[in-house]
């Protein structure tokens, strides 16, 4: 539903232009391996099994956009305007984003423009529900002789409270990285998707200019600065990375370690589970620039623009 207030009410800009919504979404995917998918090569047949699942999300969103002021001394125009969507998944709950920014253009050829929005995206299908499949994947041990005093400050200290748990001695452990050695670090596990994932949020704001300039004719100069912030993004990490993370972050809460196995007799990595975590972040922040000139070439020639 959308339309304005033309009809009763009036600000010194204009009508006061709203919209309305709702939205119900259901999303649903299937697995359904080979048969031969079992017998290849290195591949678990446990891990070839049918697999599926579903959510349904509903929403309601709402906009509105205010002219403050239209055609006055210094201000040719003045809005102010927002929008907020309220979101319902089955598989993550409740969720809200909105917006607001404004326009001001003390005269025509020249307007300033900001906003500042939060945002969340709820994780896909694919990141909640893969699939369990296998993977192999090569690992330098992090814990091994050679490695142990690379890293963060935690890893020695990690990795010998991990090893000695084991009854492994971490001053002789060297599981090696040749392919042909019964010491290969190189380990079977899986990869699927995690039903506990959390939306990601984020945080962005932009300050922009546009000038039009008359004397120019039909040219155009649009300038935006943005800064955007992303918390809890969903990220996977690879079987090295999970190994390194395990061993060169705080134990206390460290979500990496307990989707790595070792062998208790050994002491080498045995198996790994890789999938989607709230575990990154970003923060980026950069200068759009745009410019533009339309070229009225005739009538029959139409026009040109770049």
């Amino acid at each position: 539903i959308s339309g304005d207030s033309g009809g009763f009410f009036h600000l010194p800009g204009g009508p006061v232009a709203f919209a309305l919504g709702a939205e119900y979404r259901k999303e649903s995917s299937r697995s359904a391996p080979s048969y031969y998918a079992g017998n290849d090569f290195l591949v678990d047949q446990s891990l070839s099994v049918p697999t599926g699942g579903s959510f349904d999300v509903s929403e309601f969103f709402a906009e509105v956009q205010l002219p403050l002021l239209s055609g006055a001394p210094l201000a040719e125009h003045l809005s102010v305007g927002g929008a907020l969507r309220v979101s319902d998944y089955s598989t993550t709950g409740t969720s809200t984003t909105w917006n607001v920014g404004g326009s001001y253009a003390p005269v025509r050829d020249v307007v300033f423009r900001a906003s500042y929005s939060y945002s969340v995206r709820a994780p896909n299908i694919t990141e909640l529900m893969a699939p369990n499949e296998s993977s192999i994947a090569p690992i330098i041990d992090p814990c091994g002789v050679d490695k142990i005093g690379s890293g963060s400050v935690e890893r020695a200290a990690n990795c010998n409270a991990a090893l000695s748990a084991l009854g492994v001695d971490p001053a002789a452990f060297d599981p090696g990285f040749d392919i042909q050695s019964p010491q290969y670090s190189g380990a079977m596990g899986s990869q699927i998707g995690n039903r506990a994932l959390n939306p990601e949020k984020s945080k962005s704001w932009t300050l922009g200019l546009m000038l039009q300039p008359k004397l120019l004719g039909n040219f155009s100069l649009s300038v935006d600065w943005y800064d955007i912030r992303l918390k809890r993004a969903i990220r996977t990490a690879t079987a090295q990375e999970l190994a390194d993370l395990c061993y060169d972050l705080p134990q206390g809460n460290n979500p990496f370690c307990g989707l790595l196995d070792r062998d208790e007799t050994t002491g080498y990595i045995s198996d790994f589970s890789l999938k989607p975590q709230n575990v990154a972040s970003l923060r980026t922040a950069g200068l759009d620039l745009n410019l533009q000139y339309q070229l009225d070439l005739g009538r029959e020639l139409g026009q040109l623009q770049w």
